[in-house]
């Protein structure tokens, strides 16, 4: 799990997107020692985004992001 928008509260703001300000998200997974890149464009806009590495046990995979597309 990662942030996708960065929070402006203790400022009185709100939150807000980085869809505007970069163009992917670099991800190291200790647990694999692997390196994602992500598109912005491939996330959504809330404020945090999920990378799946292994399959559900319950095999429902509907709405997933797969870990693997995104390994370099």
């Amino acid at each position: 799990m990662f942030a996708v928008a960065s929070s402006q509260y203790h400022r009185g703001g709100k939150r807000q997107s980085y869809h505007a300000q970069v163009d992917a998200f670099g991800l190291f997974c200790p647990d694999n020692h692997k390196t994602y890149i992500i598109p912005i464009v491939d996330l959504p806009l809330v404020r945090e985004a999920k990378l799946r590495l292994t399959s559900p046990r319950n095999s429902q995979v509907k709405g997933i992001q797969w870990a693997a597309q995104y390994e370099i």
